[in-house]
Order: C-alpha cells, then sequence, then structure tokens
C-alpha cells in the first residue's frame, strides 16, 4: 500500500525546513499545539513513527503492508509517544493518511502547511 516516510528530498527550499527523522522512516501526522505559525514547527511537519521526531518533508512510497499492519504500527507509535488514542482520534489520523497516500503517486514529496498537505514544489513526481 501507499504510505508516508520522510525524505530529505526538497530539503531547504523552504525557510525554517527541518529533517529530524531517518531517511525512509514512517512518517505520520503530529500531534499539534496550539501555538499555530509559532517556532515549535508542529504545525508544518511529520513526526517518525521510531524516532518520535520531525521533519518538513514526507515522500509518498509503496511499502508492503496491509491496512492492519500500517494502523498498527501508528497506534504501537502513538502511544509510545504518549497519546490516548481518545486524544489522537486515531481512527481520522490513519484514514487521513491512507488517503493522503493514495492522492498523490509514489515518489511525490509532500509539505504540511497547517491543516493542508500538498506536494512540494520540485518534487521529482509532482512537477513531471
Amino acid at each position: 500500500m501507499k504510505i508516508l516516510v520522510a525524505t530529505g528530498q526538497t530539503q531547504g527550499q523552504r525557510p525554517g525546513d527541518f529533517a529530524w527523522v531517518d531517511e525512509g522512516e514512517i512518517a505520520a501526522l503530529p500531534t499539534q499545539c496550539d501555538n499555530v505559525g509559532g517556532s515549535c514547527g508542529c504545525d508544518r511537519s511529520f513526526a517518525g513513527t521510531v524516532s518520535h521526531r520531525a521533519t518538513t518533508t514526507a515522500m509518498v512510497v509503496e511499502r508492503d503492508l496491509d491496512e492492519d499492519e500500517y494502523r498498527g504500527l501508528l497506534v504501537k507509535a502513538y502511544r509510545a509517544s504518549g497519546w490516548t488514542l481518545a486524544e489522537i482520534g486515531e481512527r481520522r489520523l490513519v484514514e487521513d493518511l491512507i488517503d493522503v497516500a493514495l492522492a498523490h503517486p509514489a515518489g511525490t514529496v509532500l509539505e504540511k502547511r497547517g491543516p493542508r498537505i500538498q506536494p512540494r514544489h520540485n518534487s521529482p513526481v509532482a512537477d513531471a
């Protein structure tokens, strides 16, 4: 299935880009603080499911996972980072991630701008 993973491709394209996640780590939507537009960056980042660190770019890739395995990985990651399922709305977050990945071809680099997730300019696939 298509999922999102951390990528360094197109990093540095925007001021304030950061990538503290290992290349290829499964990326999730982070919980978001009330400081939208603030210096923490949670409104413009993806979260690594293993490192629990953040990156401003993610890539759509094909992985040999089924939806139940993917859901399990995400739930485990959110629990490990200290969030309860009620706080994060597990079902909606997982469905949102699946929908985002399905909406773009594999190889597309994405960025998060507030609530909007979009292809990044100069993404190898988005501009093809």
